[in-house]
């Protein structure tokens, strides 16, 4: 069996000055790279898969939101696989104030293509996930396809804090696929994600 990794924590990889976590009264975001390890998940034209892809962009989202002063902790760090309910407990049981989920789509049409933010219905997620919808598909030049309500996923119906997943860009597109697996474009979707979100945990206006 693989040895046990503990989460990453974005703090051991900073310089920020301390006033910053001061000014977030140390608000702890778990950023979550879907699959990993013998899961996968989508797999593109090119043979890119998604695992990679969110594992990349959550790395990115987990610095930004460290140099805005947030504790950020990563359900996993590596190619490491992670059941869907262990990844909620964890956020749970170190009482996060945030959850944030990386997916990539994937569809049977190569033709499917945008941006979509999936919350659970029982919570005010909404606003929030059209206004990362709004930032992501602003940023890949892609189809807004909006905020949809989602009762059945682990990750936001097990979670006992604010909680969203990112489906940034469909991986079975061969240009989105392409796009997605670019450094640059990586970073530039973290910046947007991690301004939103920085936005709604100061309670400014999305």
């Amino acid at each position: 069996m693989p040895s046990k990794r503990l989460p990453w924590n974005s703090q051991a990889d900073r310089h920020e000055p301390a006033a910053n976590f001061i000014s977030n009264r140390q608000k702890r975001v778990v950023v979550d790279a879907g699959h990993g390890g013998k899961d996968p998940g989508a797999i593109g034209p090119s043979g890119i898969t998604e695992k990679s892809v969110n594992l990349a962009i959550a790395r990115n989202i987990a610095a930004e939101l460290g140099r805005r002063g947030y504790v950020v902790t990563m359900t996993r760090s590596g190619d490491l696989y992670l059941s869907p309910t262990a990844r909620a407990e964890y956020a749970n049981r170190i009482r996060a104030d945030f959850f944030l989920s990386i997916h990539a789509n994937a569809h049977a049409s190569s033709e499917a293509r945008g941006t979509e933010v999936l919350f659970h219905p029982s919570g005010k997620m909404r606003p929030l996930a059209l206004a990362l919808a709004r930032k992501i598909a602003r940023i890949a030049g892609g189809t807004d396809r909006g905020a949809k309500p989602r009762g059945d996923l682990t990750v936001l119906r097990r979670t006992r804090m604010p909680a969203v997943l990112v489906e940034v860009a469909f991986i079975s597109n061969p240009r989105e696929e392409q796009l997605l697996a670019q450094p640059n474009f990586q970073a530039q979707v973290a910046r947007g994600i991690a301004e939103v979100i920085d936005r709604y945990l100061r309670g400014d206006n999305l």
